[in-house]
């Protein structure tokens, strides 16, 4: 049925989304552990944040953005990254 076939598709995207922030978290707990990042900082929610600001930036993309908007998204994001 429709609704099954919307539930597997559902699980599908939420499964590789949680991947692709476990992906980064990970790489973010390795800066850690290099010294890139503050010993303070929350690896998960770092990781929470980025995949936000992506869809972020994917969605004013695909809404009309120009690169010049969207570069000007990704830098004030970067502003709140820790140091």
């Amino acid at each position: 049925s429709a609704g099954d076939k919307t539930s597997r598709v559902r699980k599908e995207v939420l499964a590789r989304l949680a991947m692709c922030e476990g992906a980064i978290r990970k790489r973010l707990e390795r800066a850690k552990s290099e010294g890139d990042l503050p010993r303070h900082a929350d690896t998960a929610t770092l990781a929470r944040y980025i995949m936000a600001i992506l869809d972020g930036i994917a969605v004013a993309g695909a809404t009309g953005a120009n690169r010049k908007q969207l570069r000007s998204i990704a830098e004030v994001a970067l502003r709140a990254w820790p140091s």
